[in-house]
């Protein structure tokens, strides 16, 4: 007999939940095995495996609703696929792109799982993808690199709410979703302490104003820490329509890391959230060590892994362009003596392109003759350290430059509103990734993003608002789209977006969901709060669409079509 169609689905519905719950381990093994997974020797059992795998997520994630994963795992596994069946190893570049397609998958597999609020399927991160090396441009992508471990604390996204007002606690509950929060509604202060005691939310935020007293929030948490209880590293957040000083300090002394006042600045709280959760993770520095002393080279470099600073050692220093290209440095360890080619003649070849202008070069080596030493600075390098240097020294002069060359680049490529890239730094990222795309032909999608009638939000409301919705809108494509993609601010209220291995149907429905979200976002005025939307054009690297300027030109042309058809809509050309 036929199954009733609503048992059916039920059936249907439960078993897409158990697949979603089982991402977390099956992610994490593609982690394991990527990690062992090496140019030399090459382990071809490993990559077996792991293109295995691979081939099980190809196979299963469309059927279970999740096109786009399958077709991501499928890319991993076609590039897997020719060394697995040769024994020799892969070039460095093939390998290189190996690593990169893995990890888009991995970034691509942990959006699915936060997108679709499975507590199960959130809770485990493939953290033993932190190492593997990075493969990117030249130019800084999104804050978090893949693998970077999230807060501790629940899954990392999950927001207890307390607040007694059905209204207030649906509307702040609606716009904390849209940037990809959840959020477990409480409105009975008696919950307090079974929730910090057990399920450990990444962040409380708590009105403090309850039937119980005009501060009972603020007493409740108080009572809670004198109970013995402590709140570790879960950040309290009071909100209240009082902005008197009073409560303001009652709050700070129960332990509070944040006030706001109601109505609440969505773009704020959200910004104090991320800061508070450790969402927003700083991407560790890089540094390469070109020195043929393997021995003493190894040593330095695991005093500098160790203080957290990726490190990549290059013997020869021939091989020092081919490796600044592939590994993104911060900063240029070298030293001057080398068979081959000194360290001076290296330094003054690096400086000859203009795309290592601006990278540090800090010379470690045992000369201590201080003509020798300055002539090194004079043919490119920023500082000049002595061997034997003990680590404490190395690190703190590796850090201090390499920290102050990523600032400065990031003044230069980030546009200082909405710490976006900018409009040259985009262009660049577009011409690269078109070349990628054509090369290894994976499909690239590139977006043009409009604000509607965003002059009108100016004259009403004020440009300081404006420039709100603005950064509103920058957080939630960086929340909602994977840390692989490019998200620039192209002028004024124009966005423009590099989707790298998105096809445009899927690129049409991620962005109407964002489309959507925005929409219903609450921008605060003095006047009141108001809605806003965008309009946004999509292209496809196809033939006609052959370089940069006309893919942009096409989803230029499709924006505008968007607009003619009645804004607040995505149109894929």
């Amino acid at each position: 007999m036929a199954m009733d169609r609503s048992l059916f689905e039920q059936k249907i519905a439960q078993l897409r939940q158990e697949y979603r719950a089982q991402l977390p381990k099956r992610i994490t093994e593609v982690g394991e095995l990527a990690e062992m997974l090496v140019p030399e020797p090459w382990p071809r059992d490993i990559a077996h495996t792991l293109r295995q795998r691979l081939h099980q997520f190809t196979g299963s994630a469309a059927t279970f609703n999740l096109p786009e994963l399958g077709a991501a795992a499928q890319r991993s596994e076609l590039a897997l696929k020719p060394w697995v069946e040769q024994a020799q190893p892969p070039t460095p570049a093939v390998y290189a792109e190996i690593i990169h397609a893995l990890t888009d998958f991995v970034e691509l597999a942990r959006t699915f799982q936060i997108d679709c609020a499975h507590a199960a399927a959130t809770r485990t991160t493939p953290d033993s993808f932190a190492d593997l090396p990075t493969v990117s441009t030249p130019i800084t992508r999104n804050e978090q690199r893949p693998g970077a471990p999230m807060p501790q604390n629940g899954n990392g996204r999950t927001i207890a709410l307390f607040e007694d007002d059905p209204a207030a606690a649906a509307d702040l509950t609606l716009q904390l979703r849209h940037f990809g929060y959840d959020v477990q509604l409480l409105p009975d202060l008696a919950a307090l302490p079974a929730l910090l005691n057990a399920s450990r939310p990444a962040a409380v935020i708590m009105d403090i104003m309850f039937p119980e007293g005009d501060r009972a929030g603020i007493t409740a948490l108080v009572e809670f820490q004198a109970a013995g209880s402590t709140l570790d590293d879960i950040p309290i957040i009071f909100t209240s329509a009082r902005e008197d000083f009073t409560a303001r300090l009652a709050a700070v002394r129960a332990g509070a890391a944040a006030y706001f006042v109601k109505p609440l600045n969505i773009g704020a709280l959200i910004d104090t959230i991320d800061r508070l959760t450790g969402l927003r993770v700083e991407e560790p520095l890089r540094v390469l060590c070109v020195d043929d002393d393997q021995a003493l080279t190894e040593m330095y470099a695991a005093g500098l892994r160790n203080a957290g600073i990726v490190t990549r050692i290059v013997s020869d220093p021939k091989l020092a362009t081919n490796a600044l290209r592939n590994f993104q440095a911060d900063l240029l360890l070298l030293d001057m003596h080398m068979p081959g080619c000194t360290g001076l003649e290296l330094a003054a070849v690096i400086r000859q392109q203009p795309a290592y202008t601006s990278l540090p070069i800090v010379f470690l080596s045992a000369e201590t003759d201080p003509i020798q030493q300055a002539t090194a600075r004079d043919h490119g390098g920023d500082d000049f350290l002595t061997k034997p240097i003990s680590t404490a020294a190395l690190v703190h002069a590796v850090t201090t430059r390499a920290q102050r060359a990523r600032s400065m680049r990031a003044l230069m490529i980030r546009d200082s509103l909405t710490g976006l890239l900018n409009h040259s730094a985009t262009a660049t990222l577009l011409e690269i990734e078109v070349e990628r795309a054509q090369r290894s032909g994976i499909p690239l999608s590139v977006v043009m993003l409009d604000i509607d009638y965003f002059k009108n939000v100016n004259d009403t409301y004020g440009h300081g608002v404006g420039d709100s919705v603005l950064r509103d809108l920058a957080r939630l494509l960086q929340q909602r789209l994977r840390r692989s993609d490019v998200i620039g601010r192209y002028g004024g209220e124009e966005f423009l977006l590099i989707l790298p291995g998105m096809t445009g149907t899927t690129t049409l429905q991620r962005l109407d969901a964002i489309r959507m979200s925005f929409a219903a976002l609450r921008h605060p005025a003095d006047t009141g709060s108001f809605h806003v939307t965008f309009s946004a054009g999509i292209a496809t690297l196809r033939t006609q669409y052959s370089d940069p300027i006309r893919i942009m030109q096409a989803a230029d042309s499709a924006l505008y079509a968007a607009k003619r058809n009645g804004r607040n809509q995505v149109y894929l050309t």
